[in-house]
């Protein structure tokens, strides 16, 4: 999380929408057909804590848990907007089974970080279903061939019963005896660990054991979303990755702008099925005492504020699609998806599930004593909605965000889309020419090979940031440039001039002139995590880009 200034997203009259693929419709369909399954075995499934397992293989028939993988293991078969459909269906089946697949897809993105086979070694099932964290809370040695993992248990973890395999984050030390950093890191330390990057695991099943009693709440019981351990265990090199190689373009892909916020589907789903509860009861039920003998459904205020309810649940939800729908739109044209895009997909998130909220307490607060039973379908989905509403993701303090970003004032957010590592839009064959990408992780310049005089422009731009003096790095910037960090990638003068500054605040600058190496220009930026090659592009004596990538 970076702090920076973010273009407030412009209401806009050109949205679009790609009518879904075939694919993606049978899918959509197939989940709908599901949803009387998944009821019918929800209160089986908060008992035991899982859903049932030919619940899984029925979703694994339909391509669900395969829709997150990446495209050269056969994932991602769906439209990216189907996913979320689908994810809200079966929430509205039964909101642990959205909460399942809603989470499940970021660890099952991530594995586009790992080589061919190993991803394919993870893939090779339709009911592949991963869980975990990547935060570094384990401790592991090299050795040859691999790691050998000392310890780590990782919390909050999704899945953790259903899953076949198991994402976990580990710092490197140099023996067994040295503890690493605390995790979760104690006040004021740094969430990464200083000295060698931290890597991110994929783990067997078979060699991980779960926490018994970690996941004890009052909803979404049956997601299993405890905690995990793993003790001395080899694992193989390509089972790993570098924190820092998300940085750099994946060796895979998958379908889509990664980013737009999947939490608010689940809602969605929980509070349509809770409504369709109230309208069954509503025909049945009269309210006892005050002489009212009338049906609920009968009821006038009731019907005022159930039509009410339902217009501000479709209003948040129509919102929530068009951004998903547009962004992907868009995103398939070869455009771009900017951080304006994801600040309103933040925006679309927080509020449908908010809107959500309000109408399952309100339908809670009109039912009365007739959800108060343990187990009432109504009462399952107001816990259920409760527990979900944790997320920090969906939380209301998210509301200062978009007021600062609406007075121009520097946010702290990120690009989910680049945090992903998924390019923000689906660059052309001839645009990677252009930008020179090689083995997916170097910007070059716009020439074929650079020269002394753009080693000399790249060298006054290093100089000038060294110094803090963004004015004069600005004004090296060629009106085309495209700048790359951890913050995110920004386009044009001003918005690179905005980042640097936010980097130059948080004491972030390289520290050495860049040289020419390879036929690249780059300069040594030392980080705490490890160091970080910046590369330099120069046109018409210009910086025309600037990237990053893992130092060799």
């Amino acid at each position: 999380m970076f702090e920076r200034t973010v273009d407030y997203p412009a209401y806009r009259h050109d949205e679009r929408i790609s009518p879904l693929d075939e694919a993606s419709k049978k899918a959509l369909a197939e989940t709908i057909e599901l949803i009387p399954v998944l009821r019918e075995h929800a209160a089986q499934t908060e008992r035991e804590g899982r859903l049932p397992q030919h619940i899984i293989e029925r979703m694994g028939e339909i391509g669900i848990w395969f829709m997150g993988g990446p495209v050269e293991t056969g994932g991602s078969q769906f439209d990216y907007p189907t996913q979320f459909r689908i994810i809200e269906e079966l929430a509205r089946g039964d909101g642990t089974a959205g909460w399942c697949v809603l989470t499940h897809l970021a660890g099952a993105a991530l594995t586009m970080r790992l080589d061919l086979e190993a991803a394919q070694g993870i893939w090779k099932s339709p009911v592949t279903i991963v869980a975990g964290s990547p935060m570094p809370a384990g401790r592991a040695m090299r050795v040859d061939g691999g790691y050998r993992i000392l310890e780590g248990k990782w919390m909050w973890a999704t899945n953790a019963r259903h899953a076949t395999h198991y994402l976990g984050g580990f710092q490197i030390v140099q023996d067994e005896n040295d503890p690493g950093m605390p995790f979760p890191p104690p006040e004021g330390a740094p969430l990464i660990p200083q000295g060698e990057p931290p890597m991110v695991a994929y783990f067997d099943r078979k060699d991980v054991q779960f926490v018994d009693g970690s996941w004890d709440v009052i909803g979404l019981r049956g997601t299993s979303s405890g905690s995990y351990e793993v003790k001395e265990l080899f694992l193989p090199e390509n089972r790993a990755f570098s924190m820092m190689s998300m940085m750099a373009e994946p060796p895979l892909h998958v379908r889509g702008p990664i980013g737009v916020g999947g939490h608010a589907a689940v809602h969605c789903g929980i509070a349509r099925h809770m409504l369709e509860e109230f309208l069954k009861l509503a025909k049945a039920k009269r309210p006892t005492g005050f002489g009212v003998r009338d049906l609920l459904a009968d009821m006038p205020a009731i019907q005022h504020e159930l039509g009410l309810a339902e217009a501000k649940l479709r209003g948040a939800r129509a919102h929530y699609y068009r951004v998903v729908d547009d962004c992907w739109a868009r995103w398939k044209d070869g455009e771009e998806i900017s951080t304006s895009d994801y600040l309103e997909s933040e925006m679309a998130n927080v509020n449908l599930a908010r809107v959500a909220r309000e109408v399952a307490e309100t339908l809670n607060a009109w039912a009365g004593g007739s959800v108060l039973k343990t187990g009432d379908p109504m009462e399952r989905g107001i816990r259920d909605m409760l527990t979900a509403g944790a997320h920090m993701a969906i939380q209301r303090t998210n509301w200062a965000t978009f007021g600062k970003a609406l007075f121009g004032r520097p946010v702290m957010m990120s690009n989910a889309f680049e945090a992903a590592s998924i390019s923000p839009r689906k660059k052309t064959e001839d645009e990677l020419s252009v930008l020179g990408r090689e083995g997916g992780t170097a910007l070059a310049n716009g020439s074929a090979v650079p020269t002394e005089a753009d080693l000399a422009i790249a060298t006054n731009f290093v100089q000038a940031m060294i110094n803090k003096d963004i004015d004069a790095a600005q004004a090296l910037m060629h009106d085309d440039i495209v700048m790359t960090s951890p913050m995110g990638t920004e386009n044009g003068p001003q918005a690179c001039g905005d980042m640097l500054r936010n980097m130059v605040s948080m004491g972030s600058t390289p520290m050495n002139l860049p040289e020419l190496v390879g036929g690249e220009i780059v300069a040594i930026n030392e980080a705490p995590i490890g160091n970080i090659a910046i590369l330099f592009g120069v046109n018409d004596n210009k910086i025309a880009s600037v990237g990053m990538r893992p130092a060799a």
